[in-house]
Parts: C-alpha cells; structure tokens; sequence
C-alpha cells in the first residue's frame, strides 16, 4: 500500500492509481490563473488531486473530475467524498472521447496522461497513464476546446520537448496561448517542463515566465516555489 499525502487542506490516498502525487499537477494546480470560475473540469483526474487544489481555490467553484482508468477512480471517490468540498465535486469514469459532459467550463486543467507519448511505460497501468492509451495530444486539445465557455481557458503541463508541438495544435484549432512558463527542476539544470494556459481570443502579448523547483540540494525548495505552493504543502511556511 501507498502511503498516503497530506495536504495543508486534504488528502491523497492514491493505493490503486498508477500515477501517484507528484510536482506537476501540484506545479499546474497552484500557478493556473483565474479570477471566480464557476465551472472547472480536470481532465484525466487520476486520484483528484488537482481536482481538491480547484475546490480549495475556488470556493465558489462546482468541479468535475474525468478519469478513464476505473482504479485510479477508486482513490478519487475515497480522497473527494473524505475532502471538505465533497458537495461541490462529480466525479466521472470514462474516457474523455467517449462520454458526454454536456455543461461548459470556465477553467479547464489538465496533466495529461501521455507524460511522454514516444516512450511510454511498459508497466500495466502506469503505461496506461503515461501513454493515454495511444490518444494524441491533438485530439486532447481539440476536446478541451469543445468543452470551454467563449470566455474559458485551459491550463496543461507538458514536457519540454513537446512544445513546438503544443504552439502548432494551438496555432490549428485557434487556441492562443497566453501565459507560459518554463518550469526548471533546479538551479543547474535546464528547463524539463512547461504550462500554458490558453483561450479561444487572442491576446497583445504572451506572458512569459520561468519557475526553478529547487536549489543545488534536493529538498531545498526555492522561494519562488514555496511561495507558489505554501497554500498547499505541510511544512511551507
């Protein structure tokens, strides 16, 4: 068994899902940006984790989470229904090509399941999160964008080397990015990852941005990422 991680707010249990809590979806959750959404979908909830960062943002928010892997659902009924926003989440299994959510969404955030499509893990499960089931990143944008308010955005972390593609789906499909951030996971390294969040109008100027996870030592956090994230890690503050 998983040992499960606390939160400041909640806990992920996470026994069943292949995919467990890791920087990312905390990255994502902390820096997306929205003023009071009313409607946000996590697409590819896993085990609800940047579904219960949304519900403790945005108290006026209603969340639904969509998963397809049924384990990785199991966890995220437990870590929803013990959380203190249970009333204001809905939790959907099935794939996101295949099952109608006929509602639009204010915010819509993802950490996509196909961490890296050109080697996906051979592990059971995990492949399947890792992979997305063959799913391309194209058809993900065009599903997300489907699912926005003219008004919407859509917030998504990917790795580094799949940012030229992201730029041309976006260019496709008439989604404009307007903030991006480069994510560095310490001081002596390169940029591994990045966020975007993108709308369906086009802005004057793309705001860039970078953020460095750690210093030279692990576990010694930069005060750029304990600022961005205190709101959500025990010992932040």
């Amino acid at each position: 068994m998983s040992r499960p991680f606390q939160f400041k707010e909640f806990t992920i249990v996470q026994d069943h899902a292949a995919m467990k809590v890791g920087t990312d979806s905390v990255l994502l959750g902390a820096w997306v940006d929205h003023l009071n959404p009313k409607k946000i979908l996590d697409i590819g909830c896993g085990t609800a984790l940047l579904t219960l960062m949304m519900a403790q943002r945005f108290p006026d928010a209603l969340i639904s989470g969509i998963e397809i892997d049924p384990q990785a659902m199991i966890d995220a009924r437990y870590n929803v229904k013990y959380s203190s926003w249970n009333d204001r989440i809905d939790l959907i299994e099935g794939s996101i090509f295949e099952t109608p959510i006929p509602q639009l969404f204010d915010l819509i955030i993802s950490n996509p399941p196909f961490f890296s499509i050109d080697t996906p893990s051979p592990i059971g499960n995990r492949a399947l999160a890792r992979s997305g089931s063959g799913s391309l990143l194209n058809e993900w944008i065009i599903e997300a964008k489907k699912k926005m308010l003219p008004s919407g955005r859509f917030a998504i972390i990917l790795p580094l080397n799949q940012k030229s593609q992201l730029e041309n789906i976006a260019k496709e499909n008439k989604l404009f990015i307007h903030r991006l951030c480069l994510v560095k996971p310490n001081r002596r390294k390169d940029a591994h990852r990045f966020m975007v969040e993108m709308k369906l109008v086009s802005c004057d100027q793309l705001k860039n941005e970078s953020i460095t996870i750690e210093k030279e030592i692990r576990h010694e956090y930069t005060d750029e990422y304990i600022k961005l994230t205190r709101s959500f890690y025990l010992n932040m503050d």
